[in-house]
């Protein structure tokens, strides 16, 4: 195996490697908003025993449950003590990996550019070799 052959060998790696991350990071973040639902139905149904079974209708059928006046009764309801969405864990969870799925991003991208300007100048230089050779 030549150098080029392991070089393109390594930068595949490193893609499903990337790629593998994401997979790894938005399941995550999945589970983690999962997890902080059933935190919030564990707290309403130990608050409301009686009223389990709506609470789970509405959890399993949003469609049916959820409609704009409860959005707007949700945020006039953090308005009035003064909360936003910014404080929110969910909020600064989706921010965190919204910014780590950016930062890693943007480090592949820049190590796939070195690896491309390296590439390049390797290739001039066995041109350069190349052709001072016949003259």
């Amino acid at each position: 195996m030549d150098k080029r052959s392991c070089k393109r060998s390594l930068s595949y790696a490193g893609l499903l490697f990337i790629l593998v991350l994401f997979i790894i990071l938005f399941l995550s973040m999945g589970w983690e908003l999962q997890k902080k639902e059933y935190m919030l139905l564990g707290y309403m149904a130990a608050t409301y025993p009686e009223q389990e079974s709506e609470l789970l209708g509405a959890v399993n059928e949003p469609e049916r449950h959820y409609s704009d006046i409860y959005y707007e009764k949700g945020r006039a309801l953090e308005e009035k003590y003064g909360f936003d969405t910014g404080s929110r864990d969910t909020s600064r969870l989706i921010l965190r990996y919204f910014f780590l799925f950016c930062g890693v991003t943007c480090a592949a991208g820049l190590l796939f550019l070195y690896a491309d300007i390296q590439s390049r100048k390797r290739c001039r230089c066995m041109e350069e070799d190349y052709s001072s050779s016949f003259c």
